[in-house]
C-alpha cells in the first residue's frame, strides 16, 4: 500500500475530517501506515495509544493483520 496515504486515512479518523471520528480506526491506518516505514505514523500511533483501551488497541492491531494479510488489487 501507500504508506502515506494510510497515514492520511489515519489523520482523518483521527479528527474526524470526511469521516466520523473514530480513534480505533485510526490507530489502525497509523499503524498499517508505519508498517510500511513512515515513522511520523508511528509517532500519531503512540500518542494515541495513551487515550485507547487494551481492547481498543487489540481491535485495531486484528483489522490491520487483516488489511494487510489481503492480496493488493493487480493492475491490468
Amino acid at each position: 500500500g501507500d504508506g502515506r496515504a494510510e497515514y492520511y486515512l489515519g489523520i482523518c479518523y483521527d479528527g474526524g475530517e470526511g469521516v466520523l471520528a473514530d480513534k480505533v480506526e485510526a490507530y489502525r491506518w497509523y499503524l498499517i501506515a508505519g508498517m510500511t516505514g513512515i515513522s511520523y505514523a508511528e509517532e500519531r500511533k503512540r500518542t494515541l495509544e495513551k487515550s485507547l483501551s487494551m481492547e481498543q488497541i487489540e481491535a485495531a492491531k486484528q483489522a490491520a493483520k487483516a488489511f494487510a494479510s489481503k492480496p493488493a488489487a493487480i493492475n491490468k
